[in-house]
């Protein structure tokens, strides 16, 4: 089995020159994780998933720099 080190600061560093809100680091089997940045005064255009939940981050007073994780339901 292959092992792989993720390095946060290497992660962010990348996500930071990229110039996106959201970075993807890491997908395998079950499970995603990324960095979404939002600065302070933006505006969140997070859309439903496929729950259809409505969900976003509103009255950003700070910047946010936010590690999301998204795994499968079993």
């Amino acid at each position: 089995m292959e092992s792989a080190f993720i390095s946060l600061p290497d992660v962010l560093a990348e996500h930071a020159a990229a110039g996106r809100t959201y970075t993807e680091f890491l997908r395998v089997p079950d499970l995603n994780a990324g960095v979404h940045t939002l600065p302070a005064g933006s505006v969140d255009g997070q859309s439903p998933h496929k729950a259809d939940v409505p969900h976003r981050f509103e009255d950003i007073e700070e910047d946010l720099q936010i590690l999301v994780l998204f795994a499968t339901a079993r």
